[in-house]
């Protein structure tokens, strides 16, 4: 018995241990907590060139006094360590390294500005410091790879680069752009997102010009990559078979990257070009329909839906493409103005401007679209001129290099026998 007693204190004993060693790890809540506190540290350029961003401090701060006014966080205040680095690098170092060495904050919250994070985030990952919230939308502060330690709040410079590329090309598409940007991570980042706006922009144009709602832009490279692929293989597997010469083979290998690169972007440049004449071509006759239909007594959504039901091709699945818009909520405007960004041509651009100003100003919309009727005759007349007078032109060197050489053929070939055999003769 006094034994079974002596192994039970001893357990108890032993348990009262553990739970004590357990307490007192629940108590090691790391760097910057106690029961009562959470300590946080940041960097905010409070003087400077860029002083005018201390508002942002000077907010966190006092939100987080609200906060602790309303009783913290599970019982803990937060208290915000904000030290003025006047948007110098040097500055952000020296007080970031105080915060994490000697103030021991739990992390580096929200501190602002490109040039002064690229400074710290390395040491901060290094020294596995969370740093949360940066304000700087460099790419570099959105890797967790290798900066899991980082986190980014500013929206990508990238991005942004790209929504103004989209928005220069919705208001001005003709517009010439010119850029001034810092020689640094935030201007060249910005510089690169406004690049790819602007491609992927045009991109996506010439591909609803096409026709071809369904593919995106990024959709559309990953068929050049794979066509840039697989026609080299082909033509690999031709030159193995049919054992060609090496040089032959690697001359040919480098023509069909270039052939299955640029031959998607041919195809759908050819297709929207011919899509777009095809549009320009049958604007009149909708136009014409839709003098009749809005005389008749019509309105012209009801007159646009008629023309939508009657034309085939191109035009027509630009109507009902317009039309289903409308179903969804857009209004007039809106829509038109979609069409002309699908279908921009200049008699489509006469006719969605005409149709946005009447609306706008309240002119009857059977005037504008008479007038338009006329205008579109003097333009198809026009261009049937210009066709004619470049005509000529275009026979020329058919004529030239093809038909006058099969002229000279068929006439002096039979003269030139004829000497050739007077002269063999002679001799």
């Amino acid at each position: 018995m006094q034994i079974g007693w002596s192994k039970r204190f001893s357990a108890i004993g032993v348990l009262a241990i553990i739970i004590a060693a357990t307490a007192s790890a629940e108590k090691n809540y790391g760097p910057g907590v106690t029961d009562t506190e959470i300590k946080i540290g940041q960097t905010i350029p409070y003087s400077g060139p860029n002083s005018m961003y201390g508002t942002i401090g000077r907010a966190q701060a006092a939100y987080f006094e609200m906060i602790n006014a309303k009783g913290g966080v599970n019982g803990r205040k937060i208290r915000l360590i904000s030290l003025d680095d006047a948007f110098s690098p040097p500055k952000t170092v020296e007080h970031t390294r105080r915060l994490v060495e000697a103030d021991n904050v739990l992390l580096i919250f929200s501190s602002l500005g490109t040039p002064t994070n690229s400074a710290i985030y390395k040491y901060l990952n290094a020294k596995r410091v969370p740093q949360l919230f940066a304000i700087s939308g460099a790419a570099k502060f959105d890797d967790p790879k290798q900066y899991p330690w980082t986190m980014r709040w500013h929206p990508a410079f990238q991005t942004e680069g790209a929504i103004y590329a989209r928005y220069i090309l919705q208001s001005n598409p003709k517009a010439k752009i010119a850029v001034l940007y810092q020689n640094d991570d935030f201007g060249k980042e910005y510089l690169k997102g406004l690049k790819e706006g602007l491609g992927e922009a045009a991109l996506r144009n010439e591909l609803m010009a096409a026709g071809l709602y369904a593919t995106s832009p990024r959709m559309f490279l990953g068929y050049r990559v794979l066509c840039a692929i697989c026609v080299p293989a082909a033509w690999i597997w031709l030159a193995l078979t049919m054992q060609l010469q090496p040089l032959l083979t690697a001359v040919g290998l480098i023509m069909a990257v270039l052939a299955g690169w640029t031959t998607p972007m041919t195809i759908v440049r050819n297709r929207s070009r011919r899509r777009l004449e095809q549009i320009d071509y049958e604007l009149p006759e909708l136009i014409d329909l839709l003098v009749v239909t809005v005389e008749a007594g019509l309105g012209f959504n009801g007159s646009m839906q008629i023309a939508a039901e009657r034309l085939d091709g191109a035009l027509g699945d630009e109507m009902r493409l317009t039309l289903q818009e409308q179903s969804m909520g857009l209004s007039t405007d809106e829509a038109m103005r979609n069409l002309l960004a699908r279908a921009e041509t200049p008699a489509m651009r006469s006719f969605v401007r005409s149709i946005v100003q009447g609306e706008t100003l309240g002119v009857s919309i059977g005037d504008i679209l008479r007038n338009l009727a006329i205008e579109m005759r003097k333009r198809r007349r026009a261009s049937a001129e210009e066709r004619a007078q470049k005509a000529p032109i275009k026979i020329l060197f058919p004529l030239i290099f093809l038909i006058f050489p099969a002229m000279f053929v068929i006439l002096l070939a039979p003269a030139v026998f004829q000497f050739l055999e007077a002269f063999g003769g002679g001799g």
